[in-house]
Parts: C-alpha cells; structure tokens; sequence
C-alpha cells in the first residue's frame, strides 16, 4: 500500500492580513515555468486550531520556485515582494484617483521555507521522492505563494517596450505612466498581466525600472527600461498631461539595444554595453505633453 505526499512547505514567515499564518501543500509538478522560475499549483493551510479564523484556508495559491542558477535564498524573494508590494501601493492610489471605474490590484507573495518534498511512502515509512527533473525544488529552500487568479489571462505590456495590439485598454498604460509621473520618475510600473474579472483589473508578476537596474530584481531594467516604455507609449484621454521621460539621442542609441517581446526581458539577457543607470547618462529630463 503506497500514500502519495505532496510538495508541503513550513509556516510563512509572515502572517495574512486575517493575522494567521499559513503553509502551502503543492503539486508534485510544475504547470509552468518561465526563464527564472517554476509554478505550481497549490492550497494554503493553517494549523487546525486556526481554521475557523483563518480567513484563507483551502484558498488556492500559486507557489513560485526559482530556478537552480538564479536563487535558493530568502534574501533573493525581498526584490519580487518589493515590487508586488509597491506596486499594489500604486494601484492603490491610482484606484483612489477615479480616473476610471475599475480598480487595479496586485496580490502580495509571501515566503516560505519547503518541509517536504513530494514523493511515494509505501507502507508507511519506506519514502521515494521525485527526482529533480521531475519535481524541481529543494528541501529547505525558500519559496513564494500569493493569491491563484483564475480566469482568461491577458499580457497587457511587458518591461521591454511590448504593448498589447489584442487589447483595446487604455487603463493599463496610464496606470503605468502614472507611476512614473507620481514618483517623479524614480519607478515606472510595467510587466503587467492578469485577468479582467467582476470589472476589475487582478494584476500578477509586475516588474519595477528604477534609476538603479536590479533594485526591484531582475525584471528592472533601470533608466533604459523607462525609456523604452516611453518609445512605444502613445499617451491616451487619461494621461496626456502627465510627466514623461524625455527620449534624447543618446537615450535612443541605448533603448535600440532592447528588443520588443511579448516575453519577460531579464537584465542578465542585455547587452554588456548597454546603459541602464541614471548616472551613466548624460542628462535625463521629464517632459509634459
């Protein structure tokens, strides 16, 4: 008689918005994997004291694990977090704004360490785990879990300049000019993808460019990534009059390095003499139209 067990993490390191901590129970298979990391897909669970409390228990998760070469850490999941983290903050005001009726959001990761992989136990104590290739995360390295959004998933812009033709929206565009307008050009919110449900926006996986390449991971593309927002951006009834980055010559020459892709670009796939920081540049000036 053989028990099949799960992928099961320890308790997250921090507890929900209902005050109660959570663990994840996960597919012993990925049912997706991009350039860094692997999904699957799991449940939350909270100890069985806490189940009539615990606002989300049973609720389904995404659970992300880095690949080999990239990350295995705690400290690697801080830059993924920051940027759902702020850039929910951003959908937050934009929503209080009412430029438009519907209303952004970016559910935030919470990070946990593995317990157990997943794996046959026969006769209840003989255990074989899935090999790697199979089931490709460790135990005891750390992961992220956030909210699963269920329904038509839409890739609205990218962070490498690719704006949807697919999609007729123009909230998604001004929300991400916002945030360069709001921050004065510190950050610029894009990569963003998700579904349209009950009339609002439920957003995953932003990245953030910022004047430092890195700093929100290695989606943010820095200055350049700004930039070649602003080179395919075209300004709609929402965001006319709002600041923008102002594309020099010497912005150009660089931005031409990024090619436009429906896909995620990494900063590990730029160039090596490509400009991404701002004090490598010249000059940088914002612009109104």
């Amino acid at each position: 008689m053989s028990i099949r067990q799960s992928n099961e993490t320890l308790m997250c390191a921090e507890p929900r918005d209902d005050g109660i901590y959570y663990y994840a129970s996960f597919d012993d298979k990925p049912f997706a994997n991009g350039a860094c990391r692997y999904a699957y897909k799991g449940t939350l669970k909270c100890n069985p004291d806490k189940c009539n409390i615990g606002r989300y228990n049973d609720s389904l998760v995404v659970v992300k694990v880095f690949k080999t070469q990239y990350a295995k850490d705690y400290g690697a999941w801080n830059a993924d977090i920051s940027a759902s983290k702020t850039a929910n903050e951003y959908a937050t005001l934009f929503n209080s704004e009412k430029f438009i009726d519907r209303r952004l959001y970016f559910p935030i990761p919470y990070v946990a360490k593995m317990d157990k992989r997943a794996g046959f136990w026969f006769l209840g104590f003989i255990g074989m785990e899935y090999d790697m290739i199979t089931n490709p995360v460790f135990s005891y390295e750390y992961v992220s879990m956030e909210e699963y959004i269920d329904g038509n998933y839409i890739k609205f812009n990218s962070n490498n300049g690719y704006v949807s033709n697919a999609v007729n929206s123009s909230t998604i565009p001004a929300f991400s000019h916002r945030t360069f307008h709001k921050s004065n050009g510190a950050l610029l919110v894009c990569d963003i993808q998700g579904v349209v449900k009950d009339g609002n926006y439920r957003l995953t996986d932003p990245a953030i460019h910022s004047h430092v390449a890195n700093t929100y991971g290695l989606t943010d593309l820095g200055v350049v990534g700004q930039a070649k927002f602003y080179s395919t951006h075209q300004c709609n009834h929402i965001c006319l009059s709002w600041k923008k980055l102002k594309l020099t010559t010497e912005v150009i020459q660089e931005i031409s390095k990024i090619e436009l892709s429906d896909h995620t670009t990494f900063s590990f796939q730029l160039p090596s003499n490509i400009k991404t920081n701002k004090n490598q540049f010249r000059h940088l000036s914002t612009i109104r139209e």
